[in-house]
């Protein structure tokens, strides 16, 4: 399933009993002003999700502005919104759920190694003291907090209101500018062990 963001308790059940997966995509659902998803709720009714990226609707298939776009969305919303669990849900959830998490999704002995090489500021990988801090600090650079505007922007899209016009603009400009930082910062791209890509 794609995106859940307006699903009730009652569909929810009918998901998890047919072991449904669902591809969250937070950049997406952002930019079409479709809501945030009920993130605790899916994890209490046992649903499998993984991080993805559409296309459609988002300016980038970068799967660390998805990350980031995760956290920045959820925070203070869900439990479950940790940058540790944005990591997850990017890749071995996204094998998993797959049937590929033999071959994919972490660097244990035997896989092939596929993983992206990223650039960090090592003043900003010193002060990390947590393997979250390291993925929110030191890789998708966010701030402690998100701005006073984003979360105004966020909380107005949590409400449904018709006049998304102003808000989505703000929240455009945000995943944008978010996008192309993290851009710059991967250094190379390795799949099965051959650079896919490199800069």
């Amino acid at each position: 399933m794609a995106h859940c963001i307006h699903v009730t308790d009652a569909e929810l059940d009918i998901l998890a009993t047919r072991q449904a997966v669902v591809a969250h995509c937070p950049v997406s659902t952002t930019l079409l002003g479709s809501g945030i998803m009920p993130l605790d709720r899916m994890v209490a009714h046992g649903l499998d999700y993984a991080l993805c990226t559409d296309v459609g609707a988002s300016p980038t298939t970068s799967l660390l502005n998805e990350m980031a776009q995760f956290l920045k969305v959820h925070a203070g919303r869900y439990s479950h919104a940790t940058p540790s669990e944005a990591l997850f849900r990017t890749t071995l959830a996204a094998s998993r759920m797959l049937g590929l998490s033999d071959h994919f999704g972490d660097l244990s002995i035997g896989k092939p190694a596929s993983f992206v090489e990223i650039q960090c500021d090592p003043q900003r990988l010193m002060r990390c003291t947590t393997a979250d801090a390291v993925i929110a600090d030191a890789i998708l650079e966010m701030p402690a907090a998100p701005s006073a505007a984003l979360c105004e922007s966020l909380d107005e899209l949590g409400t449904g209101t018709a006049d998304h016009g102003p808000m989505l603009e703000r929240l455009e400009d945000d995943i944008t500018a978010t996008a192309n930082k993290l851009h710059r910062k991967v250094l190379r791209v390795t799949i099965n062990g051959a650079t896919a890509s490199s800069t």
